[in-house]
Order: structure tokens, then sequence, then C-alpha cells
């Protein structure tokens, strides 16, 4: 059955991983983080997520790994990805999906991310959010619509509304 994970609140804890190819410009990292504490939020990066190794963002085992500790750290209540790209389907088989159904979390991406999405559904049941990412949009300055719509799909236990501007 699918698992919701629970909303946000202001003041909670998300966690940046860098599952996928490395920023192109590693000071979209800062802008981003700037933007969700303006959001209300306390932003926690993973302990590789500035690394690059070659075009990724660390080993494949140095990203499993930055994934899974967002995910059993009890005090993160979410999961935000840096950025798509590629390298992702490298590393499902090191992920622990046992540990991930025991501690669901928010968890937002797009592009190669849907990999992880895909296989969080298939495994653990887990709901997960086609959203905005750090150094895509949030460093290039999101637009309040996309803002706003953020804010309230992982805020609120609404459905989110209409799909498209109103």
């Amino acid at each position: 059955m699918p698992r919701k994970p629970d909303r946000l609140n202001y003041g909670d804890t998300i966690g940046i991983i860098a599952p996928a190819s490395a920023p192109p410009d590693p000071k979209n990292i800062d802008r981003s983080v700037a933007v969700l504490e303006q959001l209300g939020f306390r932003p926690r990066l993973a302990a590789n997520v500035r690394q690059r190794w070659g075009f990724l963002a660390g080993s494949d085992r140095d990203r499993a790994r930055d994934l899974m500790q967002m995910f059993t750290d009890r005090r993160v209540k979410a999961i935000i990805c840096v950025r798509g790209g590629y390298g992702t389907s490298r590393f499902l088989s090191r992920l622990d999906y046992a540990a991930i159904r025991a501690n669901p979390k928010v968890f937002v991406g797009y592009s190669d991310i849907t990999a992880l999405s895909a296989f969080f559904f298939k495994e653990c049941g887990l709901v997960s959010f086609y959203g905005p990412m750090l150094t895509s949009e949030f460093a290039r300055g999101a637009s309040p619509y996309t803002l706003d719509s953020f804010k309230r799909v992982l805020t609120t236990d609404k459905a989110s509304g209409p799909l498209g501007r109103p």
C-alpha cells in the first residue's frame, strides 16, 4: 500500500543530497540553502554534497551513503536533491530499503532522480514528489508560483488544487 510521508512543518530540517551529477556552479548550493531558510526550513547538507568525481557528485558509495544517512537521521524530515543529470541508477543496489521503509520522508526531485522515486515506490511503497530541485529552480530564482506550490504541497494535508496557474 502506498505510504505518504508526514507533511513538513516550518522549522523542520531538510536534508540536501547530490545523488546524480555535480552542480556546474557549487555556489548555487549556497543560494538554494538561503531560499530554503527564507521559506522557514533548516537545510542540512550531506557530507559529500560538494564533491566531484568525474561528472558525478561523488562516488557511487558516497552518494548512496549520503542518501541513507538522511533517511536514517530522525531529525531530517525531508530530502531534496541538488540536481538530476546522471548517476542515480548506478547505486540503487547499495540502498537499504528496509531502513527507508522504516523512515519514510518527503523526497523531492526529478530528471535522473526519477530512478530513485520509482524504486522507493516499488520497494518501499514510499510516495515521493516530482518537484523543484535546488540548483535548477531554487538557485536561479524560482517563481512565486513555484515556491507557493512547493510550500502548499509539502506543508499541508489538503489537495494541492488544480494544475496550472489560477
